[in-house]
């Protein structure tokens, strides 16, 4: 068995010399010399007209920008303003319109919690986050007093509060509209009372004054 073994890697040995000596015996082809000035002569004119072809660009890049480009790209931006303003107004179009007939219907936990999901979703990253951090600053400096549900665009507010009797949730929500605070100017709302379940909660609809949304 051993000999088996060392005749295999001799033999792989003497295939692997053989090979060595005959790539070695074999001498690349030489060009003619004629053949070498032309190549290097190519060369030469490759080298050239890369650093034609690298200035051309440097010169192309440092010319002042076309007129025409600059207008385009004003027009551009005004034509994305004029997009981001609309989509706010249709956003606060349909805010107004879903808390508008949320008034209309009999007030319960269900409705309104339903309703301010709803304008979550659609509201997204579009919700005026820092009024709904004022409003929860005020709940937490009220005693007897938890928010349940609150959402807020940049024009309205609709909150839902728990109150521990009926006159803390009216109380609460007369002083949400008549005390304004950083991120909260209240140009107008209104508010109704109502017993669920043996608990008393106070419905809440604001309307943000023009500064308010402004900073949002």
């Amino acid at each position: 068995m051993f000999r088996a073994i060392l005749t295999f890697f001799l033999g792989i040995t003497l295939i692997l010399l053989i090979l060595s000596a005959i790539s070695s015996s074999i001498q690349p082809f030489p060009l003619p010399k004629k053949a070498l000035k032309h190549t290097q002569s190519l060369q030469l004119n490759a080298e050239n007209q890369a650093e034609i072809t690298v200035r051309s660009e440097q010169d192309l890049a440092n010319q002042p920008k076309d007129s025409n480009t600059t207008t385009d790209d004003s027009n551009a931006e005004h034509h994305d303003e004029l997009a981001v303003q609309k989509q706010q107004k249709d956003l606060d179009d349909v805010v107004a319109n879903e808390i508008e007939l949320l008034l209309n219907q009999e007030a319960s936990l269900t409705n309104i919690i339903e309703a301010n999901i709803s304008l979550l979703g659609k509201l997204g990253s579009a919700a005026a986050f820092l009024s709904h951090q004022a409003l929860l600053r005020k709940i937490q400096q009220t005693d007897h007093v938890q928010p349940i549900s609150i959402i807020c665009s940049r024009k309205m507010c609709n909150i839902l509060v728990y109150g521990a009797d009926p006159d803390i949730a009216e109380n609460f929500a007369v002083k949400l509209l008549s005390e304004n605070s950083d991120h909260l100017q209240v140009s107008e709302g209104e508010y109704r009372v109502f017993r669920e379940e043996d608990y008393d909660f106070a419905h809440v609809v604001i309307n943000l004054a023009e500064q308010a949304s402004i900073n949002e």
